[in-house]
């Protein structure tokens, strides 16, 4: 007694294996930071805000460092942006506008995890 395999139903598993593989890839790309908040006493004026602190990451590439830090660097900014928009509203959300800014990247395990602290900052 042989069995058969039916292409059909091979091309179907191999296609549920990619969907699989691909949306547990994508699940690390989407995923908020971690953030700190630094309610302390600061020299830039009425229209700043407290400091915010927060941490994207961009997994370690073999080949083609240089563009997951890049990576990591703007998911830190764009989560610090987003934290700071929802913190004191659309006019202090701007990575531009802010002040005291830092931007620090380390590789952590097989990560690059960068931070962005600073104070957001409205229109003066």
């Amino acid at each position: 007694m042989t069995i058969r395999k039916n292409p059909l139903a091979l091309s179907a598993s191999a296609a549920v294996l990619v969907a699989i593989c691909a949306s547990s890839s994508l699940a690390q790309d989407w995923r908020r930071g971690e953030y700190e908040y630094f309610k302390e006493p600061h020299r830039f004026g009425p229209l700043c805000e407290y400091r915010i602190r927060a941490r994207g990451a961009a997994p370690v590439a073999l080949f083609g460092g240089a563009r997951e830090v890049r990576k990591a660097e703007a998911r830190s900014i764009r989560d610090w942006e987003f934290e700071a928009s929802r913190l004191f509203g659309p006019r202090y959300g701007g990575w531009a506008l802010a002040m005291g800014k830092e931007l620090h990247c380390d590789v952590k395990g097989l990560e690059f995890v960068c931070t962005a602290t600073a104070h957001p900052c409205r229109v003066r």
